[in-house]
């Protein structure tokens, strides 16, 4: 478990803008499970428009999922569920690198 964000060499990290912290924290926080994948989430400090979150590639999976989850149910929103598209993606790539 990694402590208020910060790095840890067995963890993914993921840069995302503010807006999209936001996003998360409004729309997807909501549904999720794992206690350690919340912690990260919302202990994610903005610094100069970007936050940057540290994942296993295991919490990484998890948090895909519940954005998944949360993109497929909010079908009446489109502008949400395509910047939820996007993060999926560019999530997707990080993992598939790691």
């Amino acid at each position: 478990m990694i402590a208020h964000g910060k790095p840890n060499n067995d963890k993914l990290k993921i840069t995302i803008t503010k807006y999209q912290h936001e996003l998360i924290l409004e729309h997807v926080s909501l549904y999720i499970i794992d206690s350690d994948i919340e912690d990260v989430i919302s202990n994610a400090i903005p610094k100069k428009g970007k936050c940057h979150i540290y994942f296993t590639p295991e919490e990484l999976e998890s948090f895909i999922g519940t954005m998944c989850f949360v993109a497929n149910h909010e079908e009446k929103n489109e502008d949400l569920t395509m910047e939820l598209d996007d993060l999926i993606d560019y999530m997707e790539g990080v993992m598939n690198d790691g």
